[in-house]
């Protein structure tokens, strides 16, 4: 009953800026028909003001029905090719009290996530996906690694990912009019300094309930494999996530512009990161917490105490060791996990060990301005020609 109330509370605040915007357009369509009732030539002179905004909130409310695309990322993982994760995934489904998700994707970021594709402004759910983020199968443990899991698939159990649809779409409806609004209008100036009022309001109550469903995921997560399992898991997320920035900007790419990749790019993170443990371990022992008034979730300390607090045991039983033990093969899947995020030019690289990728991105950054260099010496050259050819000829017998 607790969850129906919170649930009803949250879409009665995510949908009241558009029911506002409703509201007030209806209001000023019907107020100018009454003036045209009353007197057409002045309905038509309050309709010069009165239409550009009724056109804008409409244009607006069209953003709240109208179809999203949003293309699918990631690689596909099939329950047949990788039956021990699926296996982990139902039963800590079933322990949050939720169905499995239809679709699992690996991707090439430090993050995992829950979504739900849904009709009718989320009142009905036709396919599930879960996006797991391939460095944190690369390095966080199993149980640390089913904590993510269970806190993702907790957001499925309290209906998280279908208000989350109407809450994106709300806030969608809210920028899209304020950023067409004609400030130089004073109607649609007044309408702007309350929209953006009363969507502040609603923005900071929304991400009240965003962090109490955060909360909640925390502690399903906890009662499946424990606080310790899960407290390792959030304190985890910032040096993975912090370690993966470092590779990907600075090493994975060495060899792109001389048209090469690492045969081992995972190997080769995975070597990095061990070698920057102190500020692995400063960010594993402090976790940065977001100053953000809207960051839709509690600051990590905040997060790490109360999970601490509950004392959880766990209920489910987790291999021990690394998380890349659930998978079948992991190597030449997180392979195509990182060729799917750099695009359909990586598939023509070429590839090369960590040795040899350095070196040749290093002579590549050497000789990379090399020809931009003998252009210009050579016109340089060429310059000094011609001024001594001028000189001799200009000189007297």
């Amino acid at each position: 009953m607790k969850r129906v109330g919170r649930s009803v509370s949250w879409v009665l605040l995510v949908g009241a800026v558009p029911v506002a915007m409703f509201v007030v357009m209806c209001a000023l369509v019907a107020f100018n028909v009454y003036a045209f009732i009353e007197s057409p030539v002045t309905a038509v002179k309050i309709a010069i003001g009165v239409v550009p905004t009724v056109l804008v909130l409409g244009r607006g409310l069209w953003a709240l029905v109208s179809k999203i695309d949003s293309p699918v990322h990631g690689v596909p993982v099939h329950e047949q090719e990788q039956p021990q994760l699926w296996a982990l995934v139902r039963r800590l489904a079933e322990v949050a009290g939720t169905a499995p998700p239809d679709d699992i994707r690996l991707i090439a970021d430090a993050n995992a996530a829950v979504v739900e594709d849904t009709r009718l402004l989320g009142l009905i759910s036709t396919r599930r996906r879960m996006f797991i983020g391939a460095p944190l199968v690369s390095e966080l443990s199993a149980a640390q690694f089913a904590a993510v899991l269970t806190h993702e698939l907790a957001h499925y159990s309290n209906r998280d990912t279908r208000l989350a649809g109407i809450a994106y779409r709300s806030r969608r409806v809210f920028v899209h009019t304020l950023t067409t609004l004609n400030k130089d209008d004073y109607l649609q100036r007044a309408l702007h300094f309350l929209l953006h009022r009363s969507g502040t309001l609603t923005l900071r109550a929304t991400t009240k309930m965003a962090r109490q469903q955060e909360s909640a995921a925390d502690e399903a997560a906890a009662a499946a494999v424990g606080s310790a399992a899960t407290v390792g898991a959030l304190r985890e997320l910032a040096p993975i996530a912090w370690s993966w920035n470092e590779f990907r900007d600075n090493h994975l790419l060495a060899g792109w512009s001389a048209g090469y990749l690492p045969a081992d790019a995972f190997g080769g993170y995975r070597r990095l990161r061990a070698s920057l443990h102190g500020e692995s371990a400063r960010l594993r022992a402090d976790p940065p917490d977001d100053a953000d008034p809207y960051d839709t979730h509690p600051p990590m300390s905040e997060r790490i105490a109360a999970v601490e607090a509950l004392a959880a045991v766990g209920t489910v039983r987790v291999p021990p060791g690394n998380a890349l033990a659930l998978l079948r093969d992991p190597a030449p899947l997180l392979d195509a996990v990182l060729l799917d995020e750099l695009g359909p030019e990586a598939r023509t690289m070429r590839r090369a060990d960590w040795p040899t990728l350095i070196r040749i991105g290093g002579l590549d950054s050497l000789t990379a301005n090399t020809d931009q260099v003998l252009a210009d010496a050579a016109r340089l050259m060429g310059a000094r020609r011609r001024c001594a050819h001028c000189s001799t000829r200009s000189t007297p017998a």
